[in-house]
């Protein structure tokens, strides 16, 4: 009866994707999403026996979300050799924004917002954005569906270092033998499925 909490949220999410297939194993992505939420929030306590104050809170939060990826993948097999190259470009930002008000000293229940009450004790606010960008690929090559070799690339850029220091590279590679397709596994009817990764 004396508390008034009232919280409200809206949010909304959306992804679109598009692919365009260039020539036979070529093709060509790109997928998109927003994510967007709201909130109000709003406290008042009524006066009775044990205060008068009747005290306020009214916050206000948002935060957006942006992602896009364009990336290209190539397939191609060679009798008994198949390659695959992928390589794009990624983009992401973040939004955070907030804006918090306190006060007390309203002279009546009917009428609870910050400007019935004269006595304000906080106000805040706050804004944080981030932004991460990079470069990505990959190759992928196997031999008989046997043996198999895959080298990967990560270039990130983040706007949470200083100038100079904001992007890194990263490299990936692995070996492959999935051994279970050999000719002297055959007979092991214990094991169906066996692959050493390196």
């Amino acid at each position: 009866y004396y508390n008034d909490q009232n919280n409200r949220y809206r949010r909304m999410s959306a992804y679109g994707k598009l692919t365009y297939y260039i020539f036979d194993g070529l093709k060509a992505q790109m997928e998109i999403s927003n994510y967007d939420e709201y909130g109000l929030e709003h406290s008042f306590q009524k006066a009775n026996e044990y205060s008068s104050l009747r005290p306020i809170t009214e916050s206000y939060s948002g935060l957006t979300r942006n992602k896009l990826e364009i990336y290209a993948t190539y397939n191609k097999s060679l009798g008994l050799h198949s390659f695959s190259a992928m390589g794009g470009y990624s983009y992401q930002k973040e939004e955070d924004r907030g804006l918090s008000a306190s006060a007390d000293g309203a002279s009546s229940d009917k009428v609870p917002t910050l400007t019935a009450s004269p006595d304000k004790k906080d106000a805040t606010s706050s804004r944080t954005w981030d932004i991460l960008v990079g470069y990505f690929g990959r190759l992928t090559y196997d031999y008989k569906k046997k043996y198999l070799f895959s080298e990967t690339f990560r270039e990130d850029a983040s706007s949470r270092f200083t100038k100079g220091h904001q992007w890194g590279f990263f490299p990936g590679a692995s070996l492959g033998w999935i051994v279970s397709e050999e000719p002297f596994m055959k007979r092991l009817s214990a094991v169906d499925n066996l692959k050493l990764r390196c």
